[in-house]
């Protein structure tokens, strides 16, 4: 029976192989569920909770973006932008993720806090 000896790049390809899917289930599993969404939009900042299943609309520029919350988590449902991407991007529920519809300016982000920042100096 003869034996394969790995070639370095052969390693090299499976060290990176196994760091990527490491980085991807670490990212994936990364933030805690949230416990507040917050819409910025051009006619202001407004933070919801997400116990509750609701409906509702902003306007953006151009348009009404309809977000939806659902069992603890959110997303863009209706938008009359072009492409359709902040529809493809899905529910998001953990701490830090967030949304955009960029043509309308609207933004979605999951915290676990009420209050909301423009910026943290120290």
């Amino acid at each position: 029976m003869k034996r394969r000896i790995l070639k370095p790049a052969d390693v090299a390809l499976w060290l990176i192989l196994l760091a990527a899917t490491v980085m991807a289930v670490a990212g994936f599993n990364s933030g805690s569920i949230g416990k507040y969404l917050t819409v910025v939009s051009p006619s202001g900042v407004k933070t919801v909770g997400l116990a509750e299943d609701k409906t509702f609309t902003v306007d953006g520029r151009g348009g009404t973006v309809t977000i939806e919350v659902v069992d603890g988590a959110a997303a863009i449902v209706e938008s009359p932008c072009p492409r359709g991407l902040c529809r493809q991007q899905g529910y998001i529920s953990r701490v830090g993720q967030s949304v955009m519809c960029l043509p309308l300016c609207v933004k979605l982000v999951i915290s676990d806090s009420a209050e909301t920042y423009d910026a943290v100096l120290h």
